[in-house]
């Protein structure tokens, strides 16, 4: 329920435009009316208003993101975006998440002397590298989806939308990868985990399928023939990546 409005400004204190009485949010700029005195409820509103968007948004945004591929994409490019997390804020927010889970724990069990180097490497690796190639990755994606899709009439900002929310998706689904195999691996399920992470670069690959071909509305073996053109591409830069990273990384351990 919103909060009585206790002080009336005359004008707007974001842009100066005139308000009535009855107005909670400027007609110019949109800025809600303001109090010299807020409360703490309305502080902590508009900071998860701002910045994380914890209202209706999530769910009409993460529902279709999971279950439905392309889906946001669409939406985003045919203009229909206010009801939507912005792909941006979507794909950090999840990201930030994603490297949190990650970080927990990396080095838990860790007894024998002879697990400590590979441990400090890979630590160092999933720490300070891997949110980097991320990084990288990302516009590459959608490089190599602009140069496979040329002839869809679409611009590389819409090819960097479809990369934040296919990356989104990836990141959720290792967000409950982690947490299920970190259960199941402390009861020694380790089958269990190699069989999960095989379904989920399956359906990795079958998201992206579908997503390519909602989007760009290509025929089934179009799409398929510029989706194992992805793949090849996108696979040997991300190897090429890692592969140096890692030999560098071991390196100068």
């Amino acid at each position: 329920m919103s909060e009585p409005i206790q002080h009336v400004n005359e004008v707007c204190l974001n842009c100066g435009s005139l308000m009535s009485a009855s107005q909670r949010y400027c007609a110019q700029c949109g800025q809600e009316r303001i109090s010299a005195n807020e409360s703490f409820g309305t502080l902590l509103r508009n900071f998860l208003g701002d910045y994380f968007t914890f209202d209706s948004k999530i769910s009409d945004s993460l529902k279709p993101l999971l279950i439905t591929p392309g889906f946001l994409t669409t939406e985003y490019n045919a203009g229909r975006r206010v009801r939507y997390i912005t792909p941006l804020r979507l794909y950090i927010f999840i990201s930030l998440v994603f490297f949190l889970v990650l970080s927990i724990g990396r080095s838990d069990g860790l007894t024998a002397n002879e697990q400590v180097t590979d441990a400090l490497v890979w630590n160092d690796f999933f720490r300070n590298y891997l949110p980097k190639v991320f990084f990288i990755m990302l516009p590459l994606f959608a490089a190599l989806v602009g140069l496979l899709f040329r002839k869809s009439g679409m611009g590389y900002m819409s090819h960097l939308i479809f990369a934040l929310h296919y990356h989104s998706f990836i990141f959720i689904i290792l967000i409950i990868y982690l947490g299920i195999s970190r259960i199941t691996a402390s009861q020694g399920w380790f089958l269990f985990n190699t069989v999960l992470l095989s379904i989920s670069i399956v359906w990795f690959l079958i998201y992206l399928y579908l997503a390519l071909f909602r989007v760009f509305k290509l025929k089934w073996w179009a799409v398929a023939i510029r989706f194992f053109a992805l793949l090849l591409l996108y696979s040997t830069l991300t190897s090429a990546i890692l592969l140096g990273i890692v030999g560098y990384i071991t390196f100068t351990a």
